[in-house]
């Protein structure tokens, strides 16, 4: 005879669930980054191996508090993004766009490298007189 509690119950079922992917209507539609080479006449489209999935662009919400500054790059941001959703719907006379169909866009591109976190030398002096006014 086994004893099975309510604990062990949700852990056998958290198992046995399989999560279901999100679909969203912009599967299918990428941003790929490259560059055109040859003549206007007969330029040719060359991209990198990786692109941006259209249906990974989140628009950020906006806040009252936000500096001023970052708020106005974020409805840029979102601006951006849905432009580029709703072409993705409506190239082709309200129309989303076929398969294999390809529209450039005048973006540009920056090679980033982030920041990555450092360890910062704490200060003895700074930290005693921290903690002494702290608990003094």
């Amino acid at each position: 005879m086994s004893i099975v509690s309510k604990a062990s119950k949700a852990i056998v079922n958290a198992r046995n669930t399989t999560a279901i992917p999100e679909t969203s209507e912009f599967d299918g539609f990428w941003l790929n980054l490259g560059v055109y080479s040859g003549s206007e006449e007969s330029s040719k489209f060359t991209r990198i191996p990786r692109g941006v999935a259209v249906s990974d662009l989140k628009m950020r919400k906006v806040y009252e508090t936000m500096d001023p500054e970052f708020a106005a790059q974020v409805e840029v941001m979102n601006e951006i993004i849905l432009a580029i959703q709703e072409k993705c719907l409506t190239a082709n006379d309200g129309k989303p766009m076929t398969e294999g169909q390809s529209i450039p866009v005048n973006i540009n591109e920056v090679l980033y490298r982030r920041q990555e976190e450092t360890e910062m030398v704490r200060d003895k002096e700074t930290t005693t007189t921290i903690r002494n006014a702290l608990f003094s």
